[in-house]
């Protein structure tokens, strides 16, 4: 580092204890910005859930889970992950989160930082605007993501079809991806008795956003959700639960798509209904969500990042 002269460092491991070490080495000779690349206040609120999964995915016993190791381990990381956070922000040039609303979220774990030093830099769209997508459009609802419950709440998506799948014959659910709990999500499809479902598995998504017209986001939580720009980008229309603080910021509601009170299965299938049930609005709101995704070009973002690099210390 000091050889070569290298100005800038960006660290992407967030508040991983080990690579701060490593970084806050060389923070005397560069500028050095650590960036978190998820939401902040989620970790702690599903924190049991978390552990949970793990633990379920490690097969121990729940009698061997009393309720007081949860309360101890989720202290135990809120003291962790403050100070990483104290350490993160002090050391660095620049603490980067993905956007305005996580930095008030810092104050979960700590407020003992100097919050000028964080900013807000969102990551760029991966796909570019592509209005020609609309052109192929079919009757067809699409999720992509970890086939994995804890986090992703497939099963939750499955319950809303069987509700609805039966008025709107027309339509059809794919299902793109792949995770530890594909197996059981296809037998309690089975189980439910759903017609026009498909799982395929771990596939290039983009294929399946230029067909469909909604995407359905039924999570309990996302760090930042980029799968909802993803398929705004090709004018599939995101139907999401409010599972990030962020989502205002992807999401226009009623204009580039719809946002639903978090867990609120029966305002998701009447929101759902109500959007198959109008064609002409579901078109208009295919075309702001391409426009909407401009504000996540990869020019605008890398002229953010510019701008923090150029600026005087």
């Amino acid at each position: 580092m000091r050889e070569r002269e290298i100005g800038v460092v960006i660290n992407q491991t967030g508040f991983d204890a080990e690579v701060l070490d490593l970084v806050i080495s060389v923070n005397d000779v560069c500028r050095l910005y650590t960036v978190h690349h998820n939401c902040v206040a989620c970790l702690q609120e599903h924190h049991q859930s978390i552990v949970e999964h793990y633990l379920d995915a490690c097969r121990v016993p729940r009698l061997l889970r009393p309720q007081l190791l949860y309360g101890m381990l989720k202290t135990r990381s809120r003291i962790r992950t403050g100070r990483c956070i104290e350490r993160a922000v002090r050391e660095s040039t620049r603490l980067v989160l993905l956007a305005n609303t996580f930095i008030d979220e810092l104050s979960t774990y700590t407020n003992r930082i100097n919050v000028q030093k964080v900013v807000a830099i969102s990551n760029p769209a991966p796909f570019s605007s592509d209005p020609t997508a609309l052109t192929e459009k079919e009757e067809i609802l699409l999720f992509v993501g970890r086939l994995e419950n804890a986090q992703k709440r497939v099963d939750r998506l499955l319950d809303i079809w069987s509700a609805i799948s039966t008025k709107h014959k027309s339509w059809r659910l794919d299902i793109v991806g792949d995770g530890p709990d594909r197996g059981a999500l296809q037998e309690y499809a089975v189980s439910l008795g759903l017609e026009r479902v498909a799982f395929h598995g771990q596939q290039d998504p983009v294929p399946y956003y230029r067909k469909a017209k909604l995407l359905l986001m039924t999570s309990e939580f996302e760090g930042f959700g980029m799968v909802l720009v993803e398929a705004q980008a090709f004018g599939c229309v995101p139907i999401a639960f409010e599972c990030f603080s962020a989502i205002g910021e992807i999401i226009e509601d009623h204009r580039s798509g719809f946002i639903v009170e978090r867990g609120n299965t029966t305002s998701f299938i009447a929101r759902l209904d109500a959007a198959l049930a109008d064609g002409g609005k579901l078109e208009s709101m295919s075309i702001e969500a391409i426009r909407s995704v401009e504000k996540f070009s990869s020019e605008r973002i890398s002229e953010q990042w510019l701008t923090y690099f150029q600026e005087p210390l």
